[in-house]
């Protein structure tokens, strides 16, 4: 009988849990502080930057030793856990891939009824 296990695959998904432990942990510290989540998109419907501001309009961003500047913008899964840590029930089109104006526009009253600003666009020109 052949050995389906991984050992490999275990330990690097072991790994991975501990990693989005500690960046949780992190945003968990950075969620009181959000009065502003921006979503920007090419002007082909590609998402090119999410960003995350205080009261004061300076960026939050997460701690990341991997990155040159030792911190980093929110990714996909950060922002949906955001989300629902905050109670608001997302899915993938949030923070997605593709731009869906409609599905923001959904949401806009949903986040300013718990102080958050959102606001989402198509219109970075990347020519």
């Amino acid at each position: 009988m052949k050995e389906n296990f991984n050992l490999h695959s275990w330990k690097y998904n072991q790994l991975m849990e501990e990693v989005r432990d500690e960046i949780q942990s992190q945003i968990d510290g950075i969620i009181p502080l959000i009065s502003k989540i921006d979503f920007t998109y090419t002007d082909f419907g590609r998402l090119y930057k999410i960003q995350v501001y205080d009261e004061s309009g300076d960026e939050l961003t997460i701690k990341d030793e991997k990155d040159y500047r030792g911190e980093r913008r929110f990714d996909d899964d950060d922002i949906r856990y955001v989300a629902n840590k905050l109670g608001i029930q997302v899915d993938s089109t949030f923070g997605g891939k593709s731009y869906d104006s409609s599905y923001y526009a959904d949401l806009v009253p949903v986040f300013d009824n718990i102080g958050i600003e959102l606001e989402h666009g198509d219109i970075m020109d990347v020519s």
